[in-house]
């Protein structure tokens, strides 16, 4: 057998990376996960928006719904107290699972001529970065029972 020498100054193919390969490879990384913290933040934020916005939406229709219930349990007076609502604010306090501290507001226009109310309800907050929100619901009330 014959054995084939190489020169001393040949050079071998090293396997492995370079210190620089391994630091690009790490600000990726860095980069990467970096990106994903600050999204997921972004998506709490959201969620907790969302979660605040759902619970005004159910109380402003729980108000309505207080709203038609009284103008069906008196059908006979239902007409002439629809046709004397006035607006009104109420102050809630911080809910547990819902808005902190929220006001609904109620705004009635009775329409006697036809016998129903046009009735808005505003459900308005403060959220966790101290931003003014708010929701609307309008409804027409009928005066006559369902």
């Amino acid at each position: 057998m014959h054995q084939r020498h190489l020169p001393r100054n040949a050079r071998r193919p090293e396997a492995g990376f370079t210190l620089l390969e391994a630091c690009l490879a790490f600000g990726a990384l860095a980069f990467g996960l970096l990106a994903m913290s600050h999204s997921q933040a972004t998506l709490a934020g959201s969620i907790e928006a969302s979660r605040e916005r759902g619970q005004a939406v159910r109380l402003a229709q729980a108000e309505l719904e207080r709203q038609r219930r009284l103008a069906v349990a008196e059908p006979t007076t239902a007409a002439p107290a629809l046709a004397q609502a006035t607006s009104s604010t109420r102050q809630l306090g911080a809910a547990e699972d819902g808005p902190r501290a929220a006001v609904i507001t109620l705004d009635f226009t009775p329409q006697p001529a036809v016998h129903h109310l046009a009735a808005r309800v505003t459900v308005s907050w403060r959220d966790r970065q101290g931003r003014a929100q708010a929701v609307r619901l309008e409804t027409l009330i009928a005066a006559i029972p369902p």
